[in-house]
């Protein structure tokens, strides 16, 4: 009597390049295909993140509500950075949808040619994903959240041990009231708990903050971070190809920006930008001519040199950075990038 074996106890996920899954009698062309296919799908799924994300901060900037995000509101992103096809036109919701979508970026369109089921797939999972890391990861960055405002605040005095012990004992209990609706933190903190706990928080939920958001993800504060975005408008300036220079210019005009947001009055206290790099992105690597050119993130150059990189309210700093880091030539070859390391 043959016995059913059991499936591991362990699954173990190993990441090897495509010809290891391939037939050995695969054909050039065939392969060329796939990573085609890989490579578009990749530029319409990332672009439509940073899309989603752009679409629910302008809502929340303009005190608009944030509609619920289905697999129609990905599509309608995706559809909005390819090319025209013969395909089936979107109608009602969908074309309000698609048309919002069109006037909110100006990324260049990607060919989906052969990519509609793909990109079906990919619509689940982008929808499992963001509510996988907001049903996570929310009440975390409550707590980040609150850490990083009133270290900004007391940054000071973090150096005394004492200070700093004492400081984190009382965020604790703060977090607790965030979360649990309470006012037992210190009397210190309940100005600051009665003006802000309800734009960190929903005020209404139906049993507990912990268990809707597994029940019901889609909140305002877990769909937001406005931290990865640009406040408004500026410009990083550097003086030949250092990229050092380049980031910690960068990050000087977005550190100006939040300084003159407090002055306005539109923050209590600003956020500090520090961007650096890993030393090897640039090891035995000659960063050459930096020079962007883009219809939203713009650069100038001078003699074949970075000049200059103009950014606009709402860009995502994540985008600029990349445009940045694509100057390089070592990183600027995809399909070289794409042969070595796939």
């Amino acid at each position: 009597m043959n016995r059913k074996e059991e499936p591991p106890d362990k699954y173990q996920c190993l990441k090897v390049p495509i010809q290891k899954i391939l037939k050995s009698d695969t054909d050039t062309k065939t392969l060329a295909i796939i990573n085609d296919a890989v490579l578009r799908t990749n530029y319409i799924t990332t672009k439509s993140y940073f899309l989603l994300r752009l679409w629910v901060l302008e809502k929340y900037h303009g005190n608009q509500g944030i509609p619920l995000i289905t697999e129609d509101t990905i599509k309608m992103s995706m559809k909005s950075l390819v090319k025209a096809s013969a395909g089936p036109k979107a109608k009602g919701n969908n074309l309000l949808l698609l048309q919002e979508f069109q006037k909110l970026h100006t990324f260049s369109l990607e060919d989906g040619k052969n990519l509609s089921a793909i990109l079906d797939y990919y619509t689940t999972t982008m929808i499992t994903a963001i509510e996988n890391n907001i049903k996570m990861n929310f009440m975390d960055y409550i707590k980040r959240f609150v850490n990083s405002y009133f270290k900004s605040i007391h940054k000071d005095d973090l150096q005394n041990k004492d200070f700093r012990k004492q400081l984190y004992k009382e965020l604790q209990v703060v977090k607790n009231d965030i979360i649990n609706e309470t006012l037992l933190s210190d009397p210190k903190y309940h100005s600051w708990l009665n003006k802000n706990r309800y734009k960190i928080v929903p005020q209404e939920y139906d049993t507990s903050y912990y268990y809707d958001i597994k029940a019901n993800p889609w909140t305002e504060f877990a769909m937001v971070n406005t931290f990865l975005y640009t406040q408004s408008t500026g410009e990083a300036r550097a003086v030949g190809n250092n990229l050092d220079k380049i980031l910690s210019s960068l990050s000087e005009s977005l550190n100006n920006n939040q300084k003159v947001q407090k002055d306005n009055g539109y923050r209590n206290e600003a956020d500090e930008y520090r961007i650096t790099y890993d030393p090897l992105i640039t090891e035995n690597v000659d960063v050459g001519p930096l020079d962007i050119n883009n219809s939203k993130i713009r650069g100038s150059s001078a003699r074949n040199s970075f000049k200059s990189v103009n950014y606009r309210e709402g860009d995502s700093i994540a985008m600029i950075l990349e445009r940045i880091i694509l100057q390089i030539p070592k990183y600027k070859d995809i399909k070289k990038i794409q042969e070595t390391y796939w």
